[in-house]
């Protein structure tokens, strides 16, 4: 996993301190409740985030409801503005239509660099 490195020593005292940085961590069995706290939390504030967001789109379509394009808040100013849709081809249509050889393929495919994903569940309870 990049980012994190293993190892024999725990430096987890970044998370309690304050100053938390994930790539400092070095994580060892000795280390895992902590990390448990971490999961907790992080999954704690998802939820939360989760809550904002939803909070948020019903803010929004109050403001959109209203009909007005600007709306002066006391501190805030808000704009609403109707973006148009975007016209989009579904190329692998029309690649499975055409049958281009792979060699056409290949010249104008492109690889991304991978990364990593952290997906917080809620745990099971027996």
């Amino acid at each position: 996993m990049q980012g994190l490195r293993r190892g024999s020593c725990a430096v987890l005292s970044h998370y309690r301190a304050g100053g938390f940085r994930p790539w400092s961590i070095t994580v060892d069995n000795s280390t895992s409740h902590v990390l448990g706290g971490i999961v907790d939390r992080l999954a704690s504030v998802k939820a939360g985030i989760a809550d904002l967001q939803a909070e948020k789109a019903q803010l929004e379509s109050v403001l959109i409801e209203s009909g007005r394009l600007a709306i002066d808040g006391t501190q805030h100013r808000v704009s609403v503005v109707e973006v148009m849709g975007r016209k989009t081809t579904d190329w692998k249509s029309v690649a499975e239509v055409l049958k281009p050889s792979q060699v056409l393929v290949d010249t104008y495919t492109t690889v991304s660099d991978g990364y990593t994903i952290v997906r917080v569940s809620a745990r099971r309870t027996s």
